[in-house]
């Protein structure tokens, strides 16, 4: 830069806007503000919510793994057919579904919904967030089942996954779809109940019309549609205006 050029930018005069400079100020520091809410929300919305889960719920799941691992070992010394294995795993799952059912829903059995509104999360947002957790747990808990089960089955591991997702999802639909329409006065009596009449025509139709021998794309499809469906019952539920 030129003696000149610096010359003739001491000479001049920069009138400022005090204002706008104070507003773009504020802005500023509104989106910073935002920005850091929204990275730390989440987290804590996370571990807020998985301090509020009981210990029973988190032994019972340990309890639904271990009992894979006996139910695998029986089958496996008693040579059971693959049908009787692939049903045993479901009805672990099942126990598995219900255990996180009485967790999802103790805020409603016990009348602390209205309550937990007025918290800093209130309860929509951390019955969803339990649904997430759960949901990842159950996966978790299914692709321990094929794996474990690959050695005692002649299957492959995508074969497991989906005889035992597609299940799990019908039955997830049913009981929650079932226990929304009364779940500000259904007690945790009738909760069991229904979920158990639901678990036992679960099981039913998967025996008795032997699912387990139709094509792999027929499972697929029906992965496909019950996920969907699914993701669209648990979008229903946690709608603002349904928790009110």
């Amino acid at each position: 830069m030129s003696n000149e050029t610096k010359k003739k930018l001491l000479n001049t005069f920069v009138f400022s806007d005090n204002k706008r400079r104070q507003l773009i100020i504020e802005q500023g520091k509104k989106e910073l503000f935002k920005n850091q809410l929204t990275r730390h929300s989440y987290v804590n919305l996370a571990m807020s919510t998985i301090r509020f889960i009981s210990i029973k719920t988190w032994l019972m799941q340990f309890l639904v793994v271990l009992l894979i691992l006996v139910t695998t070992m029986s089958h496996v010394f008693d040579q059971s057919s693959s049908k009787t294995i692939i049903n045993s795993y479901l009805i672990c799952l099942i126990f598995s579904i219900l255990f996180f059912l009485d967790e999802i829903y103790k805020s409603f059995i016990s009348g602390m919904w209205a309550l937990e509104q007025s918290f800093k999360y209130d309860l929509r947002q951390h019955t969803l967030v339990k649904l997430m957790i759960f949901g990842f747990l159950d996966l978790l808990i299914i692709l321990f089942i094929s794996l474990v089960a690959k050695a005692a089955l002649a299957l492959s591991i995508i074969h497991l996954t989906l005889y035992l997702l597609v299940p799990y999802n019908i039955f997830c639909l049913l009981i929650f779809s079932t226990v929304t329409m009364w779940r500000n006065s259904i007690s945790r009596f009738s909760l069991w109940i229904i979920a158990g009449m639901i678990s036992a025509g679960t099981l039913f139709v998967v025996t008795f019309f032997d699912v387990y021998k139709l094509n792999i794309y027929y499972w697929s499809s029906s992965l496909a549609v019950t996920l969907i469906a699914l993701i669209l019952v648990i979008y229903m539920q946690v709608k603002t205006n349904i928790w009110r």
